[in-house]
């Protein structure tokens, strides 16, 4: 390892700032409420698809669950609950949601399991999708936000969730809507045939029930979205925008990141940003596997230089962190690789920020010129990836101790206290963030 690093100017960065957007839907916007002592709809001077997003989103542990869900409307206003249907999201309610709010109604818009920022208490929760557990799902989070009785509406699967909790717990749902072909069925009845076109229109269900529809889903889920959207409703004329919503928290971090290191001196040339939002940015590059591990690869620091990667996504209990682009996951192994051959032994700063990312503080990244930054512990997740947060919580607390502290060790205990503050006043379930520093880098300068 290079003893020529040059401390006291702090300029030793060759730097890669890499970004992993999300697997979920964003949340930017607003959805004013107002209370009105009459509640009655004013759809007058309504206009559909004129609103992109919810004001912000709210997290409550429910059950096996910590929920994310938006809310519009007075807290003191009668309750309706509204759930989406697959393969679709919160956002299917963007309209819907101000327009009930108006009226005086106070709207919880969740995001089911296995959606958005919705997560699993226990990565040893077993994993069901099957309706009656959304509806139990449903019923935990009216006990959660202490709803007695609740309008249900929803479509899809939604649709059957509510019809499920109306028929087991009838004394808890004071109105239902339900709408678009999923109400409970009659599993004698679904044995019987049906004519070749109505058959045709359930092909994707014979084909996820093979292994290669697995496989295939799995590999192209976000083709299969589409195509579902474009077959369930032929009419609707959706643009890239609608279907590609993704969370903005994540590319603002990197900006802000890009922008500390060229305060540092970190020349431009040598900062390389990776995104997976839709549209194209001048500069940055599709953060695909091939992209990312390339981008590490050819860091190459000179001399008394080191490297930086600053990775901020979701992240997925044991596969590591999202990449969007290329339907895959970062692993601590494939990034360890990847910097042994981009940075060698070089001094080298690894930030991870995303749910479940404290596994990269360990084996092989645990390296001796490593200090390794994550935001949350290998079992838990980190928060404010949705609407309201121009950065997440964890994102905010970094930048934050970036422009205070001396050394990383030093960045870290503030990052630490910063994101219990954060998630304590928001009512989260501590993410805990992980920190590994090697024995060659324990007093490694923050740059800037």
């Amino acid at each position: 390892m290079s003893d020529k690093i040059n401390h006291d100017r702090r300029r030793f960065f060759g730097t890669a700032a890499v970004i992993f957007a999300a697997a979920q839907f964003a949340l930017n916007g607003s959805a004013n409420a107002q209370t009105e002592s009459k509640k009655t709809l004013n759809s007058r001077n309504f206009k559909p698809e004129t609103n992109t997003s919810f004001a912000s989103l709210k997290y409550i542990d429910a059950g096996l669950l910590n929920v994310g869900y938006a809310e519009a409307g007075p807290a003191d206003g009668p309750p309706v609950i509204l759930l989406h249907g697959w393969p679709y999201d919160i956002h299917s309610f963007v309209d819907v949601a101000p327009l009930l709010a108006s009226a005086g109604f106070r709207v919880i818009v969740p995001y089911v399991r296995g959606y958005g920022t919705t997560r699993f208490l226990s990565p040893d929760a077993f994993r069901n999708g099957q309706p009656s557990a959304l509806a139990v799902d449903l019923i935990a989070l009216m006990d959660a936000l202490r709803i007695e009785k609740a309008i249900l509406a929803g479509f899809d699967w939604g649709a059957r969730t509510a019809d499920i909790a109306a028929a087991l717990w009838p004394e808890r749902v004071k109105a239902l809507v339900s709408v678009s072909g999923y109400l409970i069925g009659s599993q004698q009845a679904g044995k019987m045939p049906l004519p070749p076109k109505a058959e045709l229109q359930w092909w994707y269900q014979f084909y996820f029930a093979t292994e290669r529809g697995r496989v295939g889903y799995d590999k192209y889920r976000r083709d299969f979205a589409k195509l579902i959207w474009q077959l369930a409703s032929p009419k609707w004329q959706f643009d890239d925008a609608t279907f590609d919503r993704s969370a903005a928290a994540f590319d603002h971090a990197t900006e802000a990141m890009r922008a500390r290191l060229l305060a540092g001196q970190v020349a431009p040339a040598d900062i390389q940003r990776l995104s997976a939002a839709p549209v194209a940015q001048e500069g940055v590059r599709s953060s695909s596997m091939g992209h990312v591990l390339a981008a590490i690869e050819r860091i190459h620091p000179a001399q008394g230089q080191g490297c930086l990667v600053f990775a901020t996504s979701h992240g997925a209990f044991k596969d590591g962190l999202v990449l969007v682009p290329s339907r895959d996951f970062l692993t601590p192994a494939a990034l360890d690789r990847a910097l042994l051959r981009g940075c060698g032994d070089a001094p080298t700063v690894a930030i991870i920020s995303g749910c479940f990312s404290g596994s990269f503080t360990k084996a092989p990244m645990n390296r001796a010129n490593r200090a390794i930054l994550t935001a949350a512990r290998e079992d838990r997740p980190s928060f404010g990836c949705g609407a309201g947060f121009e950065y997440t919580v964890y994102d905010r607390c970094l930048l934050s101790a970036m422009d205070q502290a001396a050394t990383w060790r030093s960045a870290y205990t503030m990052i630490r206290t910063c994101v219990a503050e954060r998630e304590q006043e928001l009512g989260f379930r501590p993410s805990e963030p992980q920190a590994w520093f090697g024995a060659a880098v324990m007093g490694l300068p923050v740059p800037r």
